[in-house]
């Protein structure tokens, strides 16, 4: 459903005439933006999507993740990661 919102909606746009020179997205939406910007077809697109939901269905454990946004330069960077890693 996620998917068909995003993709109608960019597309509706563009029909409307909004001109973009760039396309973005994040995670499951950079699935619709490589769709949108014809970089995949809608078929293969739709079956990534198909496989990602089976993936996550099947493969995700307890542990339901995190997302983390950091600002620094590569040193600063590394540290964080390195010190993630390290309590797993």
């Amino acid at each position: 459903m996620l998917f068909s919102i995003q993709y109608s909606s960019a597309k509706c746009w563009l029909d409307s005439g909004l001109q973009v020179k760039t396309l973005i997205g994040h995670s499951f939406g950079q699935l619709t933006a490589l769709c949108v910007a014809e970089s995949l077809s809608l078929h293969d697109t739709i079956r990534l999507i198909a496989g990602r939901a089976r993936l996550i269905r099947d493969k995700w454990d307890k542990e339901a993740g995190v997302m983390l946004s950091l600002e620094g330069n590569q040193t600063q960077i590394e540290m964080v990661v390195d010190s993630i890693n390290s309590n797993k």
